[in-house]
């Protein structure tokens, strides 16, 4: 769908119901939703992202595209969920949602949860301020090449794969990411550029990699219940770690590292770097390991 420049305001607000089409294969019941918006005026766009169930891919769309978004599921799926785009003063404002309610308000997993596929292809070309939410399921979250300005993530009962794999050519406000009930892994967070990272994880396994360009200096906090967090740092960031020893929770940190008071533990660069990461850590029960 094409969004006219020539209008202040165009709401596109689309129910899919309409665009459904039976799968290749008649024996299987299944049913398959392709969605395309055009690039227009925005200069730059905001997407909130809420889907409850099922598997979930996000990564960058073809040029000229602000959203191409495909869908396979259960036959009997007959709003499966929503696409809006509306353009005011040059703000995208794009809104995908899945027809259940969400994981947080109590949405209950039905037969065919397993069976939901999404696979969203965000823009690149403009800057994104995203809010994104998973529900119960599996994400792999692939923000290579995005052009990240603020980002929130939240998963419920799920495992969620998150990479960049290059510099965010934009200085990132924030990231901040929840994980409930879950497994969250994470690998190339350097290069998301960002000025402050927030990591809260409840009861789960998290692997948090920090590896690719630190452009500016950093704040990473991480704050972790009940579970293990292995955080992977880059021989070529000097950091420096905070983590409030306690009786609950193990802390292993490797030889690169010095402890230069209580609770505090440096790289021999940390002092004289003009780039450095400082990271915050706290763990209620658990394991937390710290690498390079």
């Amino acid at each position: 769908m094409r969004v006219d420049s020539r209008t202040p305001r165009r709401t596109a607000s689309v129910l899919l119901a309409g665009l459904m089409a039976a799968a290749a294969v008649p024996a299987v019941s299944q049913i398959s939703i392709h969605r395309e918006i055009l690039r227009s005026s925005e200069r730059e766009v905001k997407i909130d992202i809420e889907l409850s169930f099922g598997t979930v891919e996000i990564a960058r769309a073809a040029p000229g595209f602000i959203l191409q978004a495909d869908y396979e599921g259960p036959k009997d799926d007959r709003q499966p969920f929503e696409v809006s785009y509306d353009i005011v003063d040059g703000r995208g404002e794009l809104t995908i949602r899945s027809k259940e309610e969400s994981f947080w308000k109590g949405a209950t997993r039905d037969s065919h949860a397993d069976d939901r596929h999404w696979q969203l292809m965000i823009t690149d070309e403009v800057p994104l301020t995203m809010n994104i939410e998973f529900g119960a399921g599996e994400g792999t979250v692939d923000l290579t090449g995005l052009r990240i300005h603020d980002l929130q993530m939240s998963s419920g009962a799920s495992a969620v794969d998150m990479l960049c794999a290059e510099p965010n050519t934009l200085r990132a406000s924030r990231v901040t990411i929840e994980s409930g009930v879950s497994r969250f892994t994470a690998k190339g967070l350097a290069n998301l550029n960002f000025r402050r990272f927030k990591f809260s994880g409840g009861i789960g396994s998290y692997k948090l990699d920090f590896t690719g360009s630190l452009v500016e200096s950093a704040t990473a906090t991480i704050d972790v219940g009940l579970g293990s967090v292995i955080v992977t740092l880059p021989h070529g960031i000097p950091a420096q770690i905070e983590y409030e020893k306690n009786w609950f929770s193990s802390f292993d940190v490797d030889d690169a590292f010095v402890e230069t008071s209580d609770d505090v533990f440096e790289t021999k660069d940390f002092d004289r770097a003009d780039r450095r990461l400082t990271l915050r850590i706290q763990s209620g029960m658990g394991s937390v390991k710290v690498r390079r």
